[in-house]
Order: structure tokens, then C-alpha cells, then sequence
């Protein structure tokens, strides 16, 4: 019989699995926490994780328009105008 693996819970960022005929559970799929601060911009992890993930590495990399930085899923409204503030500032 081949071994099975379920998914048994997701925690933030670790998920856990159980292999159904050896045991306890192993941590897997670990990522790096990134933190809520997106070039010196306190945006929050979600929406610093999802520019991350997207290829931004920096305010010069974000597009023109920052309203298309809302289709990623994490970034909302309130990111976007932190953005647009800190963009204005500089």
C-alpha cells in the first residue's frame, strides 16, 4: 500500500503534515517572514509578501500607477496609499 500524506493544519507560514502510516508530524514549507516593512514603508507582512513574491524589491520597481498593485492578493487600499504617501515624499 502506498504511504499517504495529509494536510493536517496550516499555521503562518509552516504547514504541518502527517504521514498517515509513520508517525507524528514534520514541519514543511518554510518561508522566509519578510516583515511588514517594504523599503523602509510599513505596508504590513501580507502586502510586503505579496510585492516580494511579484519581483518588487524596491519603490523604483513598483509601476507608475500603484492601483494595479491591487489586483496582488495581500496589498490593499491602505498599502497602496502608504505607498503613494512615501513615493510623494521622496
Amino acid at each position: 500500500m502506498a504511504a499517504s500524506i495529509w494536510l493536517l493544519r496550516t499555521l503562518p507560514r509552516v504547514t504541518l503534515i502527517v504521514d498517515a502510516y509513520n508517525g507524528p508530524p514534520y514541519r514543511g514549507c518554510m518561508t522566509e517572514d519578510r516583515g511588514p516593512t517594504f523599503d523602509g514603508v510599513r505596508i504590513g507582512r501580507p502586502a510586503t509578501g505579496a510585492l516580494v513574491d511579484a519581483g518588487y524589491r524596491s519603490q523604483a520597481d513598483l509601476p507608475e500607477d500603484l492601483e494595479e498593485l491591487l489586483a496582488l492578493h495581500g496589498v490593499g487600499p491602505r498599502a497602496v496609499r502608504l505607498l503613494d504617501e512615501a513615493r510623494r515624499a521622496t
